[in-house]
């Protein structure tokens, strides 16, 4: 429970500090562009740069899903191309708990919400944002969705189809160029890697 009164918490801040920013996207704001000439804007929001666990929070997501397609863990590694998770159905959802269960029983509605998949947040900040859909603005965090990625899968995937002794020759074969690593002894036996 601790965890879902931080999540509200968290959307609670974030809609209080970006509250102009929405006013100015559903009636303009006059801004001036680098020239100095003034145009009348509107601010949508176009990403937020986040890891995972982040955007599963964003979304209003469960562990069990993914924040950025309608599939959930039954679903993962499937060939088939998931529909985008879309903010309208994030939010008729968290109405069809919210009728059914008083909010003020917590642990009532975390079991609800349960069902669909919702980590129990019941105004997102993104909810009343003009033109504003999780699926489009969520933007990968480098670290976590490429580096890692590729030394946590593609990298373990080379591995096991080449041979580790062979992945190995091929990096200890590499140019030494100024300012970057070299592998001598390979990587197939890194335990860690930074950028």
């Amino acid at each position: 429970m601790h965890g879902v009164l931080v999540f509200w918490l968290l959307h609670q801040c974030i809609d209080i500090v970006i509250e102009l920013l929405k006013q100015a996207a559903h009636l303009g704001i006059m801004m001036s562009d680098p020239v100095g000439f003034s145009g009348y804007c509107f601010t949508p929001l176009v990403a937020y740069v986040a890891d995972t666990p982040e955007e599963l929070v964003i979304t209003c997501i469960t562990m069990n899903a993914s924040p950025n397609t309608m599939a959930t863990c039954t679903n993962f590694g499937d060939p088939d191309c998931h529909p985008l998770r879309k903010g309208s159905s994030t939010l008729a959802n968290i109405r069809k708990v919210v009728t059914s269960v008083s909010p003020s029983d917590l642990m009532a509605l975390f079991e609800e919400c349960k069902q669909y998949h919702l980590n129990s947040v019941q105004q997102p900040f993104w909810m009343d944002w003009v033109t504003v859909d999780p699926s489009p603005f969520l933007m990968p965090e480098s670290l976590h969705h490429f580096h890692k990625m590729f030394f946590d899968h593609d990298c373990a995937w080379c591995i096991d189809v080449v041979s580790a002794k062979e992945i190995d020759f091929f990096f200890s074969l590499l140019q030494m160029w100024t300012g970057y690593c070299t592998f001598k002894k390979g990587i197939s036996n890194l335990k860690q890697t930074s950028g």
